[in-house]
């Protein structure tokens, strides 16, 4: 009776050292709420603009992108450019806006627009296809058209501000609307493509479907 006592308080001991040995759960800190700081934004003020002494506002059109504009009922059937200058003297944006080489800007902003279009849609990257596009856009650049024609144009003074909302500087903008006919820079365009053609003739039959499919690419515009 003796032995079976001891051997029940032995195996009792075994088992709460076994006890003691197992691994205790360990704590898992919960993560603190990430704390989200918000930057405060300080829009620039407009102090004056070109109507402000009658009692006009600010026409629509400023406050939107060209590709918007072209998406409205006025502006359906014209390519949309706006250009813009700053500078502290009003003067000198009046000079600016008055000898502004309309036909020479706009080709140039078409240009980007066709090259822009091309690496956009990822047409390919065969060094031939690049350089027929290259000379496309030359051919853009130095297009005449007749038809760009001043939709608008607007200055507004501004107050600006620094990040902690302190005054900075004050500036004027001036801002010009231009509009051309779509069809005028599509047949543009579509010399363009033919005069690369011509003038860098494609070597294989990858290269023509390349070309047919640049080509169906700006069919649909810009």
């Amino acid at each position: 009776m003796k032995k079976l006592i001891v051997l029940l308080f032995i195996a009792l001991a075994i088992l709460m050292v076994g006890c003691g040995s197992d691994p205790q759960p360990v704590e898992v800190e919960e993560p603190e709420d990430t704390i989200v700081v918000e930057t405060q934004v300080f829009p620039p003020k407009v102090i004056e603009h070109k109507t402000s002494a009658f009692g006009g506002s600010v026409p629509e059109w400023v406050f939107m992108e060209a590709m918007d504009l072209e998406k409205t009922e006025e502006y359906s059937d014209s390519f949309v450019f706006v250009f813009d200058d700053s500078g502290e003297n009003l003067d000198f944006l009046k000079a600016w806006a008055s000898g502004f080489q309309a036909g020479q800007e706009v080709a140039r902003m078409v240009s980007t627009r066709v090259k822009s279009k091309f690496v956009g849609a990822q047409v390919g990257d065969d060094e031939n296809l690049e350089k027929y596009m290259e000379n496309v856009v030359k051919t853009v650049s130095e297009a005449q058209f007749s038809g760009a024609r001043k939709a608008g144009d607007f200055w507004v003074y501004q107050q600006y501000y620094n990040d902690d909302g302190t005054p900075d500087n004050k500036m004027y903008r001036y801002l010009l609307l231009y509009v051309v006919p779509k069809d005028q820079v599509l047949d543009a365009i579509d010399r363009a493509l033919e005069e690369a053609n011509n003038t860098n003739k494609p070597k294989n039959e990858e290269e023509i479907t390349a070309r047919e499919r640049v080509k169906e690419l700006y069919s649909e515009g810009l």
